[in-house]
Formats: C-alpha cells, structure tokens, sequence
C-alpha cells in the first residue's frame, strides 16, 4: 500500500512537472510570437519611413528636371546626389522648387519628427516593450500612428510626383514602367534600364566590412 501511494504521488509529480513545462514552452511560444510580431510591425514602419523620403528624392529629381530652371543632369543623377542629403534638407529643397499643397507641407513635418523619433528614440523609450505585454501593446499604438503618418504622406507625395512627371514629359504609363523596372532591377541587384536607378545605391562599404 505505501508502495502504491508513493508510486500514485511520484506519478502525480511527474504529470505535474511535465504541465509545468509544456506551460512554459506555451508561454515561450506565445512571447516569442509576441516579440515578433512587435518586431515585424517596427520593420514595416522603418521601411514605409525610408520609403518617403526615397519618394521625396524622385519627386525633388522630377522638380530640378521640369523648373525653370532646368537640370542637365538626368533624374537619376539628381537622385543619386540627393540621397546624400538629411530627410530634412531634401524637404527643404522642395518646399523652394515648388509649391507643395498646404496638407503635404503640414504632413511632411509631422513625418520627418516621426522618422527621427523612430531612428533615434524608439529604443531608447520602447526597449521595455520586448519583455513585457502591456508595454509591448503601447509600442504597437506608437507605432501604428508613424505607419498612419507616413502611408499618407506617401499618398499627397506620390500626387506631385506625377504633377511633376507630367512637366517632365512623361506619360502615366511611362511613369508606371519606370518605377515596375526599377523595382524589378533593385530586386534582381542588377541596373535597371530606366533613369531613375543608379546601382551604386545598392552598394555601400560597410556591406564588405568582414567580421
């Protein structure tokens, strides 16, 4: 009988040890699920945010070429040279070539604090959130309002860049080819047959820095 009930209470421990673990590799799973998903949303605003200021180097090249005074560089020489410039300068340069409507003047400030904050400050005030629920659910509020922000600055940005293609002598069609190859090439890392790639943007130093 003493037997039986030691062997009845090892059997319960067991049972329960083993709860206890499939418990923690099911909180493990779900925190692990957790963090990434976090972590997926931040990457998708980190590439919305890059992807505006790359649409206001197009639309600042669109500018230089269809002014009154116009460039002899090509559209992607212009945009080679811009990309070197702040998000804030190239702003600048664009609210002085042409008369951007008064939402995207609005949205395009809002913007560049958003991609400054999330560049500079995100960590710093949100490290927390990849160990801990509830501030991981603050970190998502946060970030769904810059992926708000820049998905419409993106739209009003994309509005003047076919105003300024049109000056530039482009039809919608050609425009429409123009960013299908260039997006083609990018992903295929080889020079697309339009004006508006440079592959030397696809090829910086620190990609052959060994570790």
């Amino acid at each position: 009988m003493g037997r039986l009930r030691v062997s009845l209470i090892n059997k319960h421990q067991q049972a329960t040890l083993i709860g206890l673990l499939k418990n923690k590799v099911r909180m493990k799973q779900v925190e692990d699920e957790s963090i990434s998903s976090l972590l997926s949303e931040l990457g998708l605003v980190f590439f919305l945010g890059q992807s505006v200021e790359s649409n206001l180097v197009i639309l600042l090249g669109m500018a230089k070429k269809s002014g009154e005074l116009k460039s002899d560089k090509s559209v992607r020489e212009l945009m080679t040279m811009y990309f070197s410039r702040t998000m804030g300068n190239i702003k600048k340069s664009v609210s002085e070539l042409i008369n951007i409507n008064e939402d995207l003047e609005e949205i395009l400030k809002v913007a560049l604090d958003s991609r400054n904050w999330l560049a500079h400050s995100f960590y710093r005030e949100y490290a927390p959130s990849a160990f801990d629920e509830n501030y991981r659910n603050k970190a998502k509020v946060v970030l769904n309002k810059a992926k708000e922000i820049f998905e419409r600055t993106n739209e009003l940005i994309i509005v003047e860049i076919e105003l300024q293609s049109a000056k530039c002598g482009f039809s919608q069609d050609k425009l429409n080819q123009m960013r299908t190859d260039g997006m083609q090439n990018y992903i295929a890392c080889e020079k697309a047959p339009n004006e508006l790639w440079d592959e030397s943007l696809n090829k910086t130093s620190w990609q052959n820095y060994e570790i």
